[in-house]
């Protein structure tokens, strides 16, 4: 299955209560792993110099912000 349709399938879940509660305790799990601490934040893209990071990383995201999507 292409990338892009498996993509547009997984746009269109709804996020019940209980699958909020499950998804949460992944990110929770993904955070507490041994590299997590590496990922509970932004990139701060800017302040390392990497000018062309957006270029690469078309739609960066972190544990932290997957959290707090997740929330509200």
């Amino acid at each position: 299955m292409p990338e892009e349709e498996l993509v547009s399938r997984v746009a269109h879940v709804e996020i019940t209560k209980e699958l909020r509660s499950k998804l949460l305790k992944v990110v929770e799990a993904c955070k507490k792993h041994k590299y997590g601490t590496e990922f509970t934040t932004p990139v701060d893209y800017i302040g390392l110099g990497l000018v062309d990071y957006l270029d690469v990383v078309r739609k960066p995201m972190d544990l932290g912000t997957l959290k707090n999507n997740l929330i509200s």
